[in-house]
């Protein structure tokens, strides 16, 4: 008899200490999850930004070289941007939309310089994990 009332309580400070530790390692859980999904958004926003700066380079170029790929107006395309050579790493589809459009008919100007400027904007977006839609808008002054 005298060993049962010694043992008495034990269980429950063991379930006491158990529901803790669980606690403890789902909040642990919890947060690298949640880690791993900043780290996936950071991989998609730099993907996105990259992007749109390359496509900027090209509307760029394209106006200096006086191309006929540079036009005013408006274009949409779907782009597959592989995150590393190693397949395993994966990668992400991409929507770019690029508007070209002069400049004086934003601010009316009627100058020279203003005539030959035009305004390029470039709209990068994609779907993240939970299934919403993120988007990059870079604009770019660009005088052939």
């Amino acid at each position: 008899m005298r060993k049962r009332q010694k043992e008495r309580g034990f269980f429950l400070l063991e379930t006491i200490v158990l529901a803790g530790m669980l606690v403890v390692m789902t909040s642990g859980l919890l947060l690298y999850r949640q880690g791993l999904h900043l780290n996936e958004q950071a991989r998609f926003e730099a993907a996105a930004v990259s992007l749109a700066e390359s496509e900027l380079a090209y509307v760029q170029y394209y106006a200096v070289a006086k191309q006929e790929n540079f036009a005013v107006g408006s274009s949409t395309r779907s782009e597959h941007v592989p995150f590393s050579t190693n397949p395993a790493e994966g990668g992400a589809d991409f929507t770019l939309s690029e508007e070209i459009e002069r400049l004086e008919q934003e601010t009316g100007l009627t100058d020279k310089n203003a005539a030959s400027a035009y305004l390029a904007t470039v709209r990068v977006s994609w779907q993240d994990w939970r299934l919403r839609e993120r988007s990059v808008t870079l604009q770019r002054v660009i005088c052939p």
